[in-house]
């Protein structure tokens, strides 16, 4: 009993304190001589990303309840990545979603398919020695995205969408590389 109970009070100030880390624009009600008070924030509940930018296709796949919100923010990019169907006359795979951060050049989140059409494996991964390795992003305007082939000074660039999971067609696997 002692346990249980030692142990559930370990994890209830677990969750307290990670919970102020990994938010420290929210006022706590703890202002003081030395911390100035802050407002507490307020979701907009119906944000309106990148106003007149979203083809008709984009918004349906935006409001999808898997997809997280996006901000709304003039910053804010939400590109759609689709590639060729597999069957003639159907319509094109949704194969990766993200909300994109102009000012840091970084994704908020990347939301993508992994079912029974997007799982096989038909392709190998893009050989190394075909250049660009990583072009820049086609969706993003030249002055909103990192250059090609950026050097990383040292680091591992990594995917968006792992490559080994996009595997079920060449444009869907060339797409993950994307800088």
């Amino acid at each position: 009993m002692n346990r249980l109970f030692l142990a559930l009070c370990c994890l209830t100030l677990a969750f307290v304190a990670c919970d102020r880390d990994n938010k420290p624009d929210i006022h706590w009600g703890t202002s003081g001589p030395n911390q100035p008070s802050q407002p507490v924030p307020t979701p907009d509940p119906a944000p309106q990303p990148t106003p007149g930018k979203m083809s008709a296709a984009d918004r349906r796949a935006a409001a999808r309840i898997e997809m997280p919100q996006l901000t709304g923010a003039a910053a804010e990019r939400f590109l759609v990545h689709r590639v060729a169907p597999a069957h003639t006359g159907a319509d094109s795979i949704l194969n990766y979603a993200v909300d994109y951060d102009v000012t840091l050049f970084h994704s908020r989140w990347v939301a993508f398919r992994f079912d029974v059409e997007t799982r096989p494996k038909k392709v190998g991964r893009k050989p190394y020695s075909q250049k660009p390795q990583y072009p820049a992003d086609p969706l993003l305007a030249r002055a909103e995205a990192l250059p090609s082939d950026l050097s990383f000074n040292g680091y591992d660039h990594g995917h968006l969408v792992a490559s080994a999971d996009r595997l079920f067609s060449r444009e869907a696997n060339d797409q993950t590389f994307y800088a």
